[in-house]
């Protein structure tokens, strides 16, 4: 059954095609499709599939009239991305994931209007809705994830944050309110002659760092401005399932990203930092000034050592292999300590008891 919708429905957008990669989730694929056909009949549907192909999707992809590019199993966001782009045949696509629906408010107008306004847009992000299941019923809250990237290739550092941390700067254009940034979410309008071989998802991406990557190679390898406008509205509701979830969370891209753009460091504000060879550990990073000079250097030469320390390429001296590690100051002496390291790479006791000793002990360079 339709959904009820105002009495000015949305308007047909046939210069507007919807992609999306599937895998692992055809509930939730079904529901995505259904919604786009009860609010945009005649939008063309291209789908990859990541699934081994299934009698009933395949029935379903037919009946609802979508495209599909059955993917090898697992091929990735990326590629699978890449190949559904590849049959798009309209001016502008609509990036989705499997996980995204329509509503009553679903609208591609403000989105078209600037692209067909400003040639430099190549991308339209809009606004997503998380809908999650609570105890007390339904709950629905707006999903922020619109950056600008600061970029220091000669540090290796990359510093991502996010515009909401900003006094409001919108601009307008055709009648439309938006903001520039430099990544938006995968909710997003494309212009399609944008992607080509230097514009497009790096298939050695199968999950996490594809979003940054790909923004990353706009802002540096293009012309394009990325444009952010809250009119554009949908859904979002991720269901619990074990086996998507663990490959989801695969931390190999991450290494592939900080890898590919020769980062040490990308540090993400609202979410942390990673750092390279360590992406399995997202790293906190308000610890604040004096923190920061007491923690360990986070480069380090790798091969054994005593007691749980590394030696610092930045000193040479010995360091312990913890971040979090309290250094005390040198100014008692106490009956029951553990070695610790101090500043200047030192080792120094940490009390237990306040039982004095001898001044001579519990105290070694």
């Amino acid at each position: 059954m339709r959904p009820e919708t105002s009495d000015t429905a949305p308007p047909k957008a046939p210069a507007l095609a919807m992609v999306f990669a599937a895998f692992l989730r055809p509930t939730t694929t079904q529901r995505l499709i259904n919604s786009a056909r009860a609010y945009f009949p005649d939008m063309p549907i291209y789908v990859a599939d990541q699934s081994k192909p299934d009698a009933q999707m395949v029935e379903f992809y037919e009946q609802h009239d979508c495209t599909v590019v059955w993917m090898p199993h697992d091929a990735g966001v990326c590629a699978s991305r890449n190949a559904a782009v590849a049959r798009v045949k309209e001016p502008y696509f609509l990036l989705c994931d499997d996980d995204f629906y329509f509503g009553p408010e679903t609208r591609f107008d403000a989105a078209l209007a600037l692209l067909q306004d400003q040639p430099d847009i190549g991308v339209v992000g809009g606004r997503l809705l998380d809908v999650t299941q609570t105890a007390a019923g339904t709950a629905t809250q707006n999903a922020f994830w619109e950056l600008n990237f600061h970029y220091e290739p000669a540090q290796g550092k990359l510093l991502t944050v996010p515009v909401h941390y900003f006094a409001p700067d919108p601009k307008y254009a055709a009648g439309v309110a938006y903001f520039e940034c430099d990544a938006v979410m995968n909710f997003a309008v494309f212009r399609r002659d944008m992607l080509d071989e230097t514009i497009r998802w790096d298939p050695r991406f199968k999950s996490n760092g594809e979003h940054e990557d790909f923004y990353l190679n706009l802002k540096l390898n293009s012309h394009y401005r990325v444009a952010y406008t809250p009119g554009l509205v949908a859904y979002h509701s991720q269901p619990l399932q074990p086996n998507y979830a663990r490959l989801r969370s695969r931390n190999h891209g991450w290494q592939t990203f900080l890898e590919k753009w020769k980062l040490r460091q990308f540090l993400e504000l609202d979410k942390g930092l990673y750092v390279t060879n360590r992406v399995n550990q997202l790293l906190p990073y308000g610890s604040g000034y004096k923190a920061h000079y007491q923690a360990p250097p986070l480069d380090t030469r790798q091969h054994a050592s005593p007691n749980g320390l590394r030696i610092s390429n930045v000193t040479g001296r010995l360091v312990p292999s913890a971040s979090d590690i309290d250094v005390s100051p040198r100014t008692k002496n106490f009956s029951s300590a553990r070695l610790a390291i101090d500043l200047s790479g030192g080792c120094v006791c940490q009390p237990t008891s306040e039982e004095p000793l001898d001044p001579h002990e519990g105290h070694q360079e």
